[in-house]
């Protein structure tokens, strides 16, 4: 496959709540994917947590800092996660993509059709810094996607292409902010 982040991103529906796109690496290549997520009320006793490529025991630990350290509650809400197009990402990077997804299907405001995320999210909200940065930029950009928001200072000025707009954010909820 000459470009699978184009596989990737192929069927992606835009203007959707609940979706955004992740700049992942898989191996030594940057992959675009689509990553997707659907809150909603709980309809039984206890909320359901469910991820499809993704980290299932790293979930719940995004839900707890959403709930501590942006004041989102999602404790009633049945929350479900999926990696588009059968993909598995086991890098922490993809953590602030996950929970802009969650916000923006929480909220049911979709994400910019041209923002890519990237960024691990630690236990006190922080946005911490993601491996090969600069990388992940580069190919959003060949893509076409116009806005890329990373943790503050993961990229130098000189590895940004010239039409690409970095929002740099320190915390959970300025990603929020960035992103929904």
């Amino acid at each position: 496959v000459p470009n699978p982040s184009r596989l990737f991103l192929a069927e992606r529906s835009l203007g959707v709540p609940g979706s955004v796109v992740l700049s992942t690496i898989e191996g030594s290549r940057p992959i675009l994917v689509e990553v997707q997520a659907l809150v909603t009320a709980a309809t039984f006793g206890n909320a359901r947590r469910t991820a499809n490529g993704f980290d299932p025991q790293r979930l719940p630990l995004l839900l707890a800092v959403l709930d501590k350290r942006a004041g989102l509650s999602l404790a009633t809400d049945d929350v479900f996660v999926n990696v588009a197009g059968g993909m598995r990402v086991d890098e922490p990077a993809a953590d602030l993509a996950v929970v802009a997804a969650i916000v923006s299907s929480l909220r049911n405001r979709p994400a910019a059709a041209d923002l890519v995320l990237f960024g691990e999210v630690g236990l006190a909200g922080e946005v911490r810094a993601a491996s090969q940065a600069a990388l992940r930029v580069r190919e959003a950009a060949q893509l076409g996607f116009g806005r890329v928001v990373v943790p503050d200072g993961n990229v130098a000025a000189g590895d940004v292409p010239d039409a690409m707009q970095i929002t740099e954010v320190r915390t959970v909820a300025d990603a929020i902010d960035a992103v929904i």
